[in-house]
């Protein structure tokens, strides 16, 4: 039994997964439950999922302690790399694609900026790492450059969806 806005509820997480699933829930565990209004005016609660930002923060934090412990100024500079990249994910590419940018374009700057950060602070300003960034952005522009090519030859439109595996397939006929 749990107690939503102040209202008892009994939750049987039998009807909630199918066999096999199991979770080690203990009081005061947080968990994500789905409310079901029934045609009869009840409404039937289910266990959906269980809340998990405790125990990935604290092992993003040993995480982070082990990569210092290990790679020390080399790496904690690669996780301010990682920082850097996460960030332009959210702030840059997610903005801009949502918004209808070209997904190959943004993907491609945002690139071209994590690799200018990302190589010198894991390797240096080195002449090593400087050809790695200058044979990194020549792929990147290869990318450009064949893509619209082999989406052309392979017909990828990005329209398709999961659900269409699977389907029928058919043949067009001229007739």
């Amino acid at each position: 039994a749990l107690t939503t806005a102040g209202v008892p509820m009994t939750v049987n997480t039998r009807d909630s997964h199918a066999g096999g699933v199991g979770y080690w829930l203990d009081v005061g565990d947080r968990v994500i439950l789905e409310l079901i209004d029934v045609q009869d005016g009840t409404t039937r609660v289910y266990f959906n999922d269980v809340h998990r930002e405790r125990g990935l923060m604290w092992l993003t934090i040993v995480f982070a302690i082990l990569i210092v412990l290990v790679g020390l100024v080399r790496g904690l500079f690669s996780l301010v790399g990682l920082c850097v990249t996460g960030l332009v994910i959210y702030f840059f590419i997610l903005p801009r694609i949502i918004a209808g940018g070209d997904p190959i374009i943004t993907t491609v700057l945002a690139s071209v900026l994590i690799l200018a950060v990302n190589i010198p602070l894991s390797h240096g300003f080195r002449r090593q790492s400087s050809m790695a960034l200058v044979s990194s952005l020549v792929g990147l522009g290869l990318v450009v450059l064949f893509t619209p090519i082999f989406l052309y030859v392979a017909q990828i439109s990005g329209l398709a969806s999961e659900e269409a595996a699977g389907k029928v397939l058919l043949f067009l006929n001229p007739d």
